[in-house]
C-alpha cells in the first residue's frame, strides 16, 4: 500500500542521494574547481543531466521518476 509516509521516505532518500552525489562530485574534482549549483524548482533529472554534462560523468537513473521531484539550491561545493 502506497502511503504518505512511504512517499516522504522516498523523497528523503532522493534528497540524501543528491547530497551524497554532489559531495562525491566535489571530492572527485578536488581542488581544481568548485561546483556551483543554482537551481530554482528544477526537475531533479534535469539537474543531474546538467551536472553530468558539465563535469563529464556518467549517471544512470529513472528519468521519468526523478522528473517529479523539484530541486531548489543555491550552493557551492
Amino acid at each position: 500500500m502506497y502511503t504518505v509516509y512511504s512517499r516522504m521516505s522516498y523523497q528523503n532518500s532522493i534528497r540524501s542521494l543528491l547530497i551524497v552525489f554532489l559531495f562525491s562530485l566535489a571530492l572527485v574534482e578536488g581542488n581544481s574547481q568548485g561546483i556551483r549549483l543554482n537551481v530554482d524548482s528544477e526537475p531533479l533529472n534535469s539537474v543531474l543531466i546538467s551536472l553530468s554534462n558539465s563535469y563529464g560523468i556518467q549517471l544512470s537513473f529513472n528519468d521519468q521518476q526523478l522528473s517529479g521531484y523539484k530541486v531548489t539550491a543555491d550552493s557551492s561545493f
